[in-house]
């Protein structure tokens, strides 16, 4: 991503996240977080430990009959954390046609697929055992648990690690002066 679709940057001391043509950013308190309404209709998250996986069937299968299984998987009421591009990669790895009815799908290939969602997700958070950048903000059902993520391309990541030196000198030069 170029810089110049950088829209919002947030940093802490331990943590800088970066989003790009972000076209609305709420920053909510922790109590805010518990009364967001569109946070707590969120689906049980891929990343959460232990992520609540019959839930997030009961969730599929609750969604209007004939629905694809990719529509199923982008329902962030269904399972929160998949988006365009791990819904494809999902459905690859699984071999399961994207067109597929989530009702005709055997609960085992949906335990998979979910299983699948949970490896791919924390293949693209994590480097060298380390968390890498990823956009988090808290879940209303539980504070401190995740609700959404966004892993970085490798350009993105070093565009971040470039915006987050540049925020540490700037708050460094600030506490000196």
């Amino acid at each position: 991503m170029p810089a110049r679709d950088m829209r919002v940057l947030v940093g802490t001391a331990d943590f800088v996240a970066v989003g790009f043509n972000v076209p609305v950013a709420e920053l909510l308190t922790s109590r805010e977080l518990l009364r967001h309404q569109a946070l707590r209709e969120l689906g049980p998250d891929l990343l959460d430990e232990p992520f609540d996986l019959e839930t997030a069937a009961v969730n599929a299968r609750a969604r209007k009959a004939g629905s694809a299984i990719a529509d199923v998987l982008l329902n962030q009421r269904v399972v929160a954390g998949i988006g365009n591009v791990f819904k494809s990669e999902i459905l690859f790895v699984a071999a399961m046609h994207p067109f597929t009815p989530a009702s005709e799908i055997s609960s085992a290939d949906l335990n998979k697929i979910f299983g699948i969602g949970r490896e791919l997700l924390r293949a693209n958070t994590t480097h060298r055992g380390r968390r890498r950048a990823v956009s988090r903000t808290a879940n209303a059902r539980q504070p401190g648990s995740a609700a959404r993520h966004s892993g970085y391309t490798d350009g993105a990541a070093s565009l971040a690690g470039s915006a987050e030196r540049r925020f540490r000198r700037r708050r460094q030069a600030s506490t000196r002066g």
